[in-house]
């Protein structure tokens, strides 16, 4: 990472650093708390590297296992601008395993602003209902009330409310495949409209439409989203040419998209670009392995609506001492046309070259057929002869 990389950062998150949620790692025998002050039981997750967690600078390393800076910022810059607003305090996860970004939003509130209505929604395609109630139950700073029902949960605390549904997100109803697998061990896998291979259970999950999650907020009387969290391991391209989520990103105040291929990102770009401006993007990392593209490194953007960001620099969110003025972020959007430019020239290159490398295989299958029809034509002929010459 280069210098100036880094003192962007430090700046931004010095900015967006949250008081309320800000804590000291510490780690005991059967639990481990990060620096946001959630408690995460020893198994509760894939990988918890506790040895390397302690000495971490949030500024600069994210949490150091789940989440990198960037999405601290843009969970920082949601969080302060509902304050400033004086509204209800709205996320939305979109895979979202335990609720890994519900519970430090429920936390932050409760802390700065206990008096703010706060609602939190997750979606998630694991079966993971059992497991997000205990992983929730080991925070024991929230108290809190439960109603479990079938692939849902409902959490009630004072001025708070946790719903965690499990179901498929998609641009349409019915019913997809995802793989049974334990949620602690491995949360990085995806929907399907198959079931799957023979190396893999798979489970059929109901799926859920963006529409049915804004009338899902219209009932607990939401109307806004202040942070909508989407990382559903590629099911996102689909989602991206949806116009019902194309309605839900425009109630969105912040939006954070993890990308899963340099097509997501264009697609992101061209969907997005008309109701927000993209203030942060990290593209994917990938190598090339037999002319195919293998994914090492998940990218990810941050979209801030574009009705806020005037209020955001007004009010301080963004502005120098953060590395963002009116005149950056313009200048930004310049650079982000130039690598929508090359990701979409390296899209159609790739598929160029794809095509090129089934054209050229197709003509070497024709060929081997070819020659592998006249040799036998010519052993047919062969053995007529004979035949003619034996009667």
């Amino acid at each position: 990472m280069n210098s100036k990389r880094i003192t962007d950062l430090v700046h931004l998150n010095k900015s967006f650093i949250l008081e309320g949620l800000a804590h000291a790692p510490s780690s005991e025998e059967n639990f481990f708390v990060d620096w946001t002050g959630v408690i995460y039981p020893d198994d509760s997750f894939p990988t918890l590297p506790k040895e390397t967690l302690m000495n971490l600078n949030p500024l600069l390393d994210g949490d150091g296992f789940r989440a990198g800076v960037n999405e601290w910022i843009a969970f920082g810059l949601a969080a302060k601008i509902t304050l400033a607003q004086s509204s209800s305090a709205t996320i939305v996860e979109l895979g979202a395993s335990q609720g890994l970004w519900c519970i430090p939003w429920v936390k932050y509130f409760n802390r700065v602003s206990p008096s703010t209505e706060v609602i939190a929604l997750g979606f998630e395609a694991g079966d993971a209902g059992k497991e997000t109630l205990r992983f929730w139950k080991a925070n024991r700073d929230l108290e809190f009330s439960e109603i479990i029902g079938v692939n849902e949960l409902i959490l009630k605390g004072n001025h708070w409310q946790f719903h965690w549904l499990r179901r498929a997100v998609s641009d349409k109803n019915g019913k997809y495949w995802f793989p049974r697998v334990d949620i602690t061990k491995d949360n990085g896998k995806g929907i399907s409209s198959v079931s799957g291979n023979d190396l893999e259970i798979f489970d059929e999950v109901e799926a859920i439409t963006p529409n049915d999650i804004v009338q899902k907020l219209a009932k607990l009387n939401s109307e806004n989203i202040s942070l909508l969290h989407l990382d559903l391991q590629g099911a996102e391209s689909q989602l991206l040419e949806s116009d019902e989520f194309h309605s839900l990103c425009m109630i969105s105040n912040i939006i954070v998209l993890g990308t899963h291929s340099s097509e997501i990102e264009l697609k992101a770009h061209l969907r997005l670009r008309s109701t927000h401006t993209l203030i942060i993007s990290e593209p994917c990392e990938y190598v090339y392995e037999m002319n195919r593209r293998c994914l090492i490194k998940d990218g990810e953007q941050i979209w801030v609506n574009n009705q806020l960001l005037h209020f955001a620099i007004k009010i301080s969110l963004l502005n120098e001492n953060s590395g963002f003025t009116e005149e950056s972020i313009a200048n930004y959007g310049y650079r982000l046309t130039q690598v929508r430019d090359n990701l979409a020239e390296e899209f159609y290159s790739f598929q160029t070259n794809q095509n090129s490398n089934l054209r050229e295989i197709s003509k070497n299958l024709i060929k081997k057929s070819l020659i592998e029809f006249l040799r036998r034509l010519q052993i047919l002929r062969i053995v007529r002869k004979i035949w003619i010459a034996i009667h």
